[in-house]
């Protein structure tokens, strides 16, 4: 009995598939990879330089001045020195300053022998009033001239305490430490108070 063409090519093909089923191992699976487009992040313009124009100083300038006018006479300093703390500057002509003072001294030692006058004669009427040889009135006399000549004293002493600030504002020192950045002065040129005679730097920090 002869069987059939299609049945035999099942038949042998079933033993192929068989084989080929067995021979997988169970539980397994293939990694599928999958392609990743990307690209290289690069920044552009984050580094700039710029150049701008402008003037550097110094954090701290100060500008120095004679409280006193005047004519100068000494200059010590020039642009660029280095100075210290109580350092003479520029000195004026004090001779007129001098003069004042003078006459503010002479005035107080008048002030004074007119107070010790008058007290003297206070205190004699004093004595008087007591006894009843003098009148209120000329008691009160004698005292108010005794207070004036006081008041006078005090008045003449003050004149001389002004008088010698003033020969002392005729010589000009540094306040602090630093550098000289501009002389703004002559000697022999005539200042007015308040007029910059230098201007000084210090400090470490400079302002743009």
């Amino acid at each position: 009995m002869k069987t059939p063409k299609s049945t035999a090519c099942i038949l042998l093909l079933f033993p192929v598939l068989a084989g080929i089923h067995c021979s997988r191992k169970p539980g397994t699976t293939s990694e599928i990879i999958r392609p990743v487009r990307f690209e290289k992040v690069i920044m552009y313009g984050g580094q700039q330089t710029r150049s701008f124009s402008g003037i550097s100083k110094s954090g701290l300038e100060t500008n120095l001045s004679f409280k006193v006018g005047g004519t100068v006479k000494r200059l010590t300093v020039n642009v660029g020195d280095e100075i210290r703390a109580g350092q003479l500057i520029a000195v004026l002509d004090a001779t007129g300053y001098s003069l004042q003072l003078d006459q503010t001294r002479s005035a107080h030692t008048q002030a004074e022998v007119q107070m010790q006058n008058a007290k003297s004669t206070y205190e004699r009427v004093s004595k008087l009033y007591e006894t009843g040889s003098v009148s209120v009135n000329d008691y009160e006399l004698a005292k108010t001239a005794y207070e004036s000549a006081r008041a006078g004293v005090n008045s003449a002493r003050k004149q001389v305490q002004l008088a010698e600030q003033r020969v002392n504002y005729t010589r000009l020192r540094a306040p602090i430490p630093g550098h000289v950045a501009n002389v703004n002065t002559e000697i022999n040129e005539n200042v007015s108070p308040g007029f910059s005679i230098i201007t000084l730097t210090s400090g470490s920090d400079l302002e743009v």
